[in-house]
């Protein structure tokens, strides 16, 4: 038995337009979804396909890090992990920058955890801006200009600027920032705050009137025996000794079906940029579900 409009709306959304692939990816789908990306030759930017796979990825990522051996895999996952604020990844991230030889992989692994922590990570991070090595210089000059708040970030920036002798490493804090750079925020878990920050709701358009509802609406009809497109003519009557609200149901593989109230039930929601009408048959345990855009 359908119980809920919520349900249909589900269904709709899915049957119309697909269900957004990030919500429904177990462990093992995420994982093989990472091994696709990671085995293309020329993979595009990776910043989003770590936004698909939204905060469920992050327990994933942590342990193929964990795990591999591979440099390669190493390198890739060290991006992944960048992307989320997690104080269990700053702790991964700098204890393998500590213990890390390799001048590419430190580098690397410093950067990403400037990216994943922000302002937190300079305590820890400012020193390695007098590296011998002028190419872990200018990437953490470059992740701090770029992932650090800028009341924090100017005063370092301002040292190192006078301390550097390199003027291809200065040159590029010159250069301007990705402006895609901090999409990583929309999936933060920060586990002191208790889980994903919170964001403002959407702005909801104003109900229909009543007659703004009146006409026809366009949908699917949902029950036991049938599924698919379908119409509806919604119209009220202006007889008072009649019933108020007239359904007229037309789908494409069966005859129009007319319903008086109180045969049916109806009521709408709107969303930020459609208007919903949920129109239920009780007798036939029947729901028709239908979306109107917006007016421009």
């Amino acid at each position: 038995m359908i119980k809920s409009g919520f349900l249909c709306l589900a269904l709709w959304m899915g049957w119309a337009v697909g269900i957004p692939d990030a919500w429904a990816l177990t462990p093992d789908e995420i994982r093989s979804e990472i091994r696709g990306q990671m085995s293309q030759r020329h993979p595009g930017p990776t910043g989003p396909f770590w936004d698909r796979l939204g905060v469920e990825a992050l327990p994933v990522v942590r342990q193929m890090y964990q795990e591999t051996k591979s440099s390669y895999e190493k390198s890739w996952l060290i991006d992944g992990l960048s992307h989320f604020s997690d104080p269990s990844v700053g702790e991964i991230l700098r204890n393998d920058a500590e213990k890390e030889q390799n001048p590419v992989m430190k580098k690397k692994l410093l950067s990403a955890y400037v990216q994943s922590q922000g302002d937190a990570a300079l305590g820890f991070i400012e020193p390695h801006l007098s590296s011998s090595d002028p190419h872990i210089r200018k990437a953490l000059a470059r992740a701090i200009r770029d992932h650090v708040s800028p009341d924090q970030a100017a005063p370092i920036l301002a040292r190192f600027k006078a301390n550097e002798k390199e003027d291809w490493v200065l040159r590029t804090l010159e250069e301007k920032k990705d402006p895609g750079l901090n999409r990583r925020k929309r999936l933060e878990v920060a586990e002191n705050a208790g889980g994903a920050p919170k964001r403002p709701g959407p702005v909801l358009l104003k109900p229909l009137t009543e007659k703004e509802l009146v006409g026809d609406w366009t949908g699917i009809e949902v029950s036991p025996k049938r599924s698919g497109s379908a119409k509806v003519s919604f119209t009220k009557s202006e007889d008072p000794k009649q019933p108020q609200w007239k359904v007229e149901l037309k789908s494409p593989k069966g005859p129009k079906r007319t319903y008086l109230q109180p045969e049916f039930e109806w009521s709408t929601f709107q969303t930020a940029q459609e208007h919903w009408l949920e129109i239920r048959i009780k007798q036939e345990d029947t729901v028709f579900l239908a979306r109107k855009p917006a007016k421009k």
